[in-house]
């Protein structure tokens, strides 16, 4: 209070003003009387200026606003009705005299209304009846009372009543209901301090003085003698009111008068009406006795009952509001058109705001603009999916600090529930999440050492240009002599220089074009509706910014580099691999530069040995075998393994041996494995089709470590699946021990394969020093025996096949080739096997043609 009192100049000097005219009423020295109601018009005026003020709050909602707004209308009427008071003494006629009893009557009349719309409780129809019940209880037993006491005497004498009682006590019986429909009230749009100070106001300005003439305190006219004071200390009570809600709404929620008030109030009046018929029964009829006694009985245990009734209703709401206030979700409630009619406190811990300051708003008015689509979307499938349906959406919302925070909204439509009314609204602040999820996003199609696109993101955008139809180039970019840097200065160097390479290919592009590193040394651009000569020109730029050396640990390097261009035409596949050619065109010139590639290009490679396995990826002359995986001891068909071949046109069908080490050395390994992933999948779905259940059940394919610490390779495996509609429990990635404990990139990788369905397999298991702990930490579904173990004692296969029972996962053994291997690993436990004994490595189409003989096996 004392804080409340002396926080700002307008309540100190209006609390002096109610202290002055008080002090000049109870002394009442010679012409107190004009003093005093110059200090009201002084004190009424301030209080005008206070709910002007008010009503501009930038913090309050629609409906405090509003309350405001009636409020200063009523004491502006008030205001007119005392400057008659002040005059009409010097006055003649009873002009001046009616326009103060008419303003005085309107401004009566508004700051009720103002008072009635205080609630923002969503009451049922049951708890609306209640609640008028209580208020006409309470209203109907205190007139009743005071009637008694103020008509008594008339009513003994059989006299007529004047009218003067009679309009004061229906002033008092409003200033009765006032006071009632405060107190009983739930939800107020005031705190409890302002709803209090509020509640002072009503009482002396409206209630007190006509109760206090009535019963002979007064001088029978309103604002003489010493109730002059009323109106100051009404008016100084509706200034703190405004004050304490200032000071408080900012951490406090909407008032909640007491619950014992509203359960006692309206007995108590009942019981007070019961003890005054007893008094008055007390020397009358004893029969009238008796039945007044049984009626006070039968009132108590009413009220009893009622009492209970309401304790037990009261419990069950406390515990209600509890779990809403202490809810992480706001949840509010809105009409049809959005505006919010309630909100609950955990505003204030999500928003930092009251829920005042939702109240009355709309909630499109909270979205960020770019959300408002989103949030119309959802709200109008809320209303128009009739009672019970629901939608959810996100959107930005301000806090109180101004900053915005994402919000996943999920309204349910309960228009049809009287206890609701209206669109329910459960609000989560998912800030935190949606920035994971965007930096998660973000790392898996960025490269996460230059932050420029990877081969995903890259992919996807070809995509979507080949689908646009209009013209576009990309450009393939290798680093001329990158290898030398890392074997020289190590990779930290080598990674430095990839950074700058990056950044000056991204100055050197549009902003609409797409910088990319695919892998290792290698760049692609590209260059969305652009072809031609314009490309060109910006790969000369580029050549000539890589030009400038770089200093990387003290020393300047600058590099060349080789590009390779194809124009719009074809598949992606197909342009990756016409780009590809082209570059290593540049590549064999040996001087940087660019080529564009024309048809019937083709890569020589004399000077590059990689060469000719680079123009054969190109040219579509690598081929994939299968071998089968069969139960055992039977054979029976249970899966296949693709291994890939080189149909060479002039050495013929080479082995993995002879061109896979050179793969791995040149970085060829990863558009290799590429390939190889994407024909083993569309095989297996081929075979699917043609066969049905007569397929092989899954394919494996061998994953080197190249591929595996490429950022997104796991949406490489997503898309090929998706591509061809094959499930991914079908597919089983193949990896070694070596590969499993790799960090960074390759743990990613083998994570996400294992959360989108991909089967991981063990090769080689048993030839590797961490073995043990490759398990431990990377989880896989099958362990394959290494062929060595195979024809020596039992003790290694007889341990590796009770490791894989007590782990749960299946066990393979390779290279059985005789009856007697395939029955004692059998005997020992293992139910699948591979080998020469079943079959070689096959092409597709002689597998195809005995898959009737392993299926009957």
């Amino acid at each position: 209070m004392i804080e409340a009192l002396w926080g700002s100049r307008t309540v100190r000097v209006l609390a002096l003003t109610t202290a002055v005219a008080v002090a000049l009423v109870t002394v009442q020295p010679p012409g107190f009387v004009q003093v005093t109601r110059l200090l009201i018009a002084i004190s009424t005026a301030l209080t005008i200026y206070v709910c002007f003020r008010m009503t501009r709050h930038p913090e309050f909602g629609g409906q405090s606003r509003r309350f405001w707004e009636r409020t200063l209308f009523a004491m502006s009427a008030m205001t007119l009705a005392i400057g008659c008071d002040l005059i009409s003494p010097y006055t003649t006629g009873s002009l001046v005299t009616g326009v103060g009893t008419v303003s005085r009557v309107l401004g009566a009349v508004a700051f009720a209304w103002a008072l009635l719309r205080l609630s923002t409780h969503t009451d049922t129809r049951a708890q609306k009846v209640a609640l008028w019940l209580d208020i006409t209880t309470l209203t109907a037993a205190s007139m009743i009372l005071l009637g008694h006491a103020v008509l008594d005497d008339f009513l003994k004498e059989r006299a007529s009543i004047p009218p003067e009682p009679m309009a004061l006590l229906v002033t008092s019986g409003v200033g009765v209901f006032l006071v009632a429909r405060l107190a009983l009230s739930r939800g107020s749009l005031l705190p409890p301090r302002a709803l209090a100070a509020t509640a002072v106001a009503a009482c002396t300005g409206g209630m007190v003085p006509p109760m206090a003439m009535l019963l002979g305190w007064g001088a029978g006219v309103p604002g003489s003698g010493p109730l002059m004071v009323a109106p100051v200390i009404a008016n100084l009570g509706l200034v703190l009111a405004g004050r304490f809600q200032l000071v408080d709404d900012r951490n406090a929620g909407a008032a909640e008068p007491g619950g014992i008030w509203r359960r006692v109030l309206p007995y108590a009046a009942v019981v007070a009406v019961d003890l005054l018929l007893l008094a008055h029964v007390h020397s009358g009829d004893s029969g009238l006795m008796v039945v007044t006694v049984g009626a006070v009985f039968l009132t108590v245990l009413v009220v009893a009952r009622q009492l209970v009734a309401s304790r037990e209703n009261e419990v069950l709401e406390a515990r209600f509001r509890l779990l809403v206030q202490n809810s992480s979700d706001v949840i509010s409630i809105s009409d049809t058109d959005g505006q919010v009619t309630y909100c609950s406190p955990a505003i204030g811990r999500v928003l930092g705001l009251p829920p005042s300051a939702a109240i009355g708003t709309l909630v499109p008015d909270w979205a960020h603009p770019d959300d408002t689509a989103g949030l119309r979307e959802c709200w109008e499938k809320t209303l128009s999916g009739g009672p019970g349906a629901s939608a959810t959406c996100r959107m930005r919302v301000r806090n109180s600090a101004g900053e915005w925070r994402w919000m996943e909204i999920a309204t349910t439509n309960l228009l049809h529930e009287p206890s609701v009314g209206g669109v329910l609204t459960n609000s989560r602040d998912v800030t935190e999440t949606t920035l994971v999820q965007e930096r998660l996003s973000h790392e898996v199609t960025h490269d996460a050492l230059t932050g420029i696109a990877n081969r995903v993101l890259f992919t996807r955008r070809m995509e979507a240009a080949v689908a646009g139809g209009g013209p576009f180039s990309i450009v393939l970019m290798d680093l001329d002599g990158f290898k030398g840097v890392n074997d020289t200065l190590g990779h930290a160097a080598g990674d430095a220089l990839l950074i700058a390479v990056a950044e000056r290919m991204t100055a050197s592009v549009r902003s609409t074009d797409t910088v990319a590193r695919l892998g290792g040394d290698e760049f692609a651009i590209l260059f969305d509706g652009l072809v031609g000569d314009p490309v060109d020109r910006v790969l000369v730029r580029i050549t000539e910014a890589l030009l400038i050396p770089v200093p990387v640990q003290e020393q300047l390097i600058s590099v060349r580099a080789s590009f390779g261009v194809a124009d719009a035409s074809g598949d992606v596949d197909e342009l990756l691999h016409n780009a590809d050619i082209a570059m290593y065109a540049a590549k064999l010139r040996g001087e940087g530069g660019h080529v564009r590639y024309s048809d019937g290009m083709r890569i020589q490679g004399r000077d590059d040995p990689a060469g000719p396995l680079r123009a054969a990826i190109a040219a579509g002359e690598l081929v994939l075998h299968y071998q089968p995986v069969v139960s055992l001891p039977g054979g029976r068909l249970a899966g296949v393994e693709a291994l890939v071949r080189w149909r060479h046109p002039e050495r013929g069908l080479l082995g993995p041996g002879e061109f896979i080490p050179l793969a791995e050395e040149s970085g060829l390994i990863v558009p290799l494995g590429a390939w190889v992933l994407r024909e083993a999948v569309r095989q297996s779905a081929q075979w699917i089709t043609e066969f049905g259940d007569a397929a092989p059940g899954t394919v494996a394919v061998n994953v080197s470590a190249a591929q595996l610490r490429e950022d997104g390779f796991a949406e490489v495996v997503a898309t090929a699946l998706r591509a061809e509609g094959l499930a991914a429990a079908r597919l089983c990635a193949e990896i070694t021990e070596s590969t499993a404990i790799g960090g960074g990139a390759t743990g990613r990788n083998l994570t996400m394969l294992r959360e989108i369905g991909v089967r991981l397999s063990l090769d080689d298991f048993g030839t590797g020093s961490a073995t043990l702990s490759t398990l431990a930490t990377c989880p896989v579904d099958q362990i394959k025996l290494d062929r060595s173990f195979v024809t020596g004692p039992d003790a290694i296969p007889q341990a590796v096949i009770q490791l894989a029972h007590s782990l749960g996962i299946e066990a393979v053994a390779e290279g059985i080739e005789t009856q007697e291997q395939a029955d004692r690993l059998a005997g020992l436990g293992y139910h699948l096997g591979q080998g020469f004994l079943y079959a070689r490595p096959m092409p597709a189409a002689e597998l195809a043609a005995r898959l009737p003989a392993f299926t009957v096996a």
